[in-house]
């Protein structure tokens, strides 16, 4: 501790002007990481949205396969396969997708090898129609929307740091 040349009470160097200064470092610390929690959590819900959106896919795609599908044939089987076990997690959402675009293909080149060849299959979803290059870019773009998410934590994760290093770098000189 010394005295400085006006009478006021400093640590080291450092005097009142720069505690003012590191106070006045709060609000643009602050208003970082609000800016960095908004956007985490708009990232996250429209990460979980999209999940949302997949998992009905899955099951609207399920009920349509079956319906063209006869029983007690391969793709029948694959079918079931694919829709065993409840989706619950994103691992088992993303999975029964996975596990149906085999299944869609399998089914539309059977369609196409008949004698008077019949169109694809297409599910609707939110008003368009979805084929299985549709389906397969919203899986890419689901594994785009995990990627921002997980960016998006780690740029919050900075803004709290370093505003905990700014409120404990300004404790340190207050006190």
């Amino acid at each position: 501790m010394r005295v400085t040349t006006t009478g006021l009470v400093g640590i080291g160097t450092q005097g009142p002007a720069e505690l003012r200064q590191m106070i006045a470092g709060f609000v643009p610390q602050v208003q970082a990481r609000a800016a960095a929690h908004s956007a985490y959590w708009e990232a996250f819900y429209h990460g979980q949205a999209a999940l949302r959106d997949l998992k009905q896919l899955a099951s609207k795609l399920t009920r349509l396969l079956a319906a063209y599908i006869d029983d007690d044939t391969p793709l029948m089987r694959a079918l079931q396969a694919a829709y065993r076990g409840a989706p619950r997690t994103e691992a088992t959402i993303l999975g029964r997708l996975r596990a149906l675009l085999p299944v869609w293909e399998g089914l539309n080149a059977q369609r196409a090898a008949l004698s008077s060849p019949e169109p694809p299959i297409h599910v609707f979803q939110r008003a368009r129609g979805l084929n299985v290059a549709a389906v397969q870019s919203l899986l890419a773009a689901y594994a785009r929307h995990v990627e921002t998410i997980q960016e998006k934590a780690a740029q919050l994760k900075r803004a709290r740091t370093a505003l905990r290093t700014h409120e404990r770098a300004t404790d340190r000189l207050n006190k």
